[in-house]
């Protein structure tokens, strides 16, 4: 009976040696998981970080570049403003050079109407100054003969 309960001790010891060191390799385990996933946790943390760090400044990069683009929308809207207003004043020019051509052409069709009357005229004027010589002549000789 002693044998046995000696027995059954040294059965209990090396099972509470086993228990005590599984429970040591579970500590281990769980410590070894724990700062694993500590150590993921911290890697998605500094990731995450990184990435909100490249999102500012790729959106800092954005900003300026629309300001740039704002910018340059700007100047090209002043230069085509500007150059359609010289566009406008061509424009403006060249009506008005149209239409002293065409009231030069009226001009210069009154001026050949006004000729042609003014020849029309003179046949008349020669007309009445024949017909006026020869009454002047008949006139004289109504004149003598009296």
């Amino acid at each position: 009976l002693e044998r046995v309960q000696e027995e059954l001790q040294t059965m209990q010891i090396e099972h509470e040696q086993q228990l005590g060191e599984l429970s040591k390799d579970r500590e281990t385990q769980w410590k070894t998981v724990t700062e694993q996933m500590e150590s993921k946790v911290k890697a998605v943390r500094e990731m995450s970080e990184n990435e909100k760090v490249e999102h500012e400044q790729l959106l800092e990069e954005l900003n300026k570049e629309k300001f740039q683009l704002e910018e340059e929308h700007r100047c090209v809207v002043a230069a085509l403003e500007e150059e359609s207003g010289k566009l406008q004043a061509v424009i403006d020019e060249q009506l008005a050079v149209n239409s002293s051509k065409e009231k030069e052409e009226e001009l210069q069709k009154k001026a050949a109407e006004a000729a042609s009357e003014m020849r029309v005229y003179q046949q008349k004027a020669f007309e009445l100054k024949s017909a006026n010589d020869v009454l002047s002549s008949e006139l004289e000789r109504v004149q003598e003969d009296m």
